[in-house]
């Protein structure tokens, strides 16, 4: 899939609630998702309520699993089910998304150990180098950070702009999942593609709290 990426700064400045939308025409290239305000990934892209029941239709177009229905749909039961009966939590759709990414965006704590427990590979990356533990840091999902990080998720992983599960915390104002990721190793220091960094991002939108403990935390630039 071809993306034209904006530099992770002006996403800062322009969108400091949406920062992780980074690539809205690839989003928006199949014309049947709603617009995204999260992720550049299409897995990512959707929320449960789009899906009442598991709209096959489109699910099947998007190539989706029987899984990953069930992850949309938050529904513990299949979910369990479907693994009892050995299918493959770690399969991708177009994108490279894993039902794991999904459950750990939408906070689905039930779901994530089920996927974790039968073999979801804690670090994989989709194609646009995005991962589980990303997917949650951005949306304030703590506990479900917490989980990864203890099953072996990579804290420092960079996706391909090489902006870091922290950055994404920082840039949606996740308060909590930054200091917790900062309690667990993540550095606080490094830069993205772009030369950014957690506490240039912080200064850019103004937020006077994260940059304080940005800086307790040892940064310093």
């Amino acid at each position: 899939m071809q993306r034209s990426r904006i530099g992770f700064l002006i996403l800062v400045l322009l969108f400091p609630v949406t920062v992780y939308a980074q690539n809205q025409e690839a989003r928006n290239e199949t014309g049947k998702k709603e617009k995204s305000v999260k992720s550049s990934s299409p897995l990512l892209n959707h929320q449960p309520s789009l899906f009442p029941g598991g709209n096959s239709a489109i699910l099947t177009v998007e190539g989706y699993t029987p899984m990953m229905v069930a992850t949309f749909s938050g529904d513990l039961k299949t979910v369990q089910k479907l693994s009892a009966k050995g299918d493959d939590v770690n399969a991708t759709d177009k994108s490279g998304d894993t039902p794991l990414m999904f459950a750990a965006l939408s906070g689905y704590k039930n779901i994530v150990p089920v996927l974790l427990k039968s073999g979801a590979k804690v670090n994989a990356k989709d194609h646009y180098g995005e991962t589980a533990l990303i997917a949650a840091a951005m949306n304030g999902q703590t506990l479900i950070v917490q989980l990864l990080l203890e099953k072996g998720a990579s804290v420092n992983w960079k996706d391909n702009n090489g902006v870091t599960a922290l950055m994404f915390a920082v840039a949606n104002g996740q308060i909590g999942t930054v200091k917790f990721l900062l309690k667990n190793g993540a550095n606080v220091n490094l830069k993205d593609r772009y030369g950014k960094t957690a506490l240039s991002i912080a200064q850019a939108m103004g937020d006077a709290p994260l940059v304080q403990i940005l800086k307790t935390a040892g940064a310093t630039g």
